[in-house]
């Protein structure tokens, strides 16, 4: 959500760091969830198809 919002309103200049313990778990937290491989691996068939229509505008 964060990089739409960076999108939409441009890009930061910069951010806060932080090293915080709880924000870093949480940080991890995320990213274990999202995974490292492409998102449509973890979307159902139904879902990809529809993407694939709307992106070929006969949705």
């Amino acid at each position: 959500m964060q990089l739409i919002g960076w999108i939409e309103a441009g890009r930061p200049d910069g951010w806060d760091v932080s090293f915080e313990p709880e924000v870093r778990a949480q940080v991890q937290q995320w990213i274990d969830k999202a995974g490292t491989g492409p998102g449509h691996e973890r979307m159902s068939s139904e879902m990809v198809a529809a993407g694939r229509e709307e992106v070929a505008g006969t949705r």
